[in-house]
């Protein structure tokens, strides 16, 4: 099973507060995430690691 990656990880990585991350979450600028558990939410890391790729441009903002 792949790894999953979590808000708060997923700040950490993109350098941004959590709430930046369920804005760019709402408006499709992610990928989308997965639920597990009917609670938990987190993004596939190969997901994470392809977007990062091509938007390296965007993360600088």
């Amino acid at each position: 099973m792949e790894r999953l990656i979590s808000i708060p990880q997923l700040a950490k990585l993109l350098n941004r507060h959590r709430t930046r991350i369920y804005v760019y979450q709402k408006t499709g600028y992610l990928p989308p995430a997965i639920m597990r558990n009917g609670r938990t939410i987190g993004w596939r890391e190969s997901d994470i690691t392809r977007w990062m790729e091509e938007n390296k441009d965007a993360q600088n903002r």
